[in-house]
């Protein structure tokens, strides 16, 4: 999913990411609340929704692949062989 998404400013570079999008999202917030005499109309509430849902997606993504890595993880039959792991788990 990439709708809503804002990418680094380079032609060269189409991809979104989460740091970009969150920075867009705050900079077209932030000049909506200022006269649109100075700085154009603000932009549509549904492309900010859709920055929004861009976001939240980015997170389930997130959690869910940290979720199941960690159950990878704990069941694995190499953390009972590894020194460190059973150091750190003491």
């Amino acid at each position: 999913m990439s709708k809503g998404g804002w990418s680094f400013s380079s032609a060269d570079h189409g991809w979104p990411g989460s740091d970009t999008t969150a920075t867009g999202l705050k900079a077209a917030l932030s000049l909506s609340m200022i006269s649109p005499q100075i700085v154009g109309d603000p932009m549509e509430v549904d492309r900010l929704y859709d920055g929004v849902n861009y976001l939240i997606s980015l997170m389930v993504v997130n959690i869910l692949f940290d979720s199941s890595l960690e159950l990878l993880l704990d069941s694995s039959p190499l953390l009972i062989h590894s020194p460190k792991m059973a150091k750190d788990s003491c």
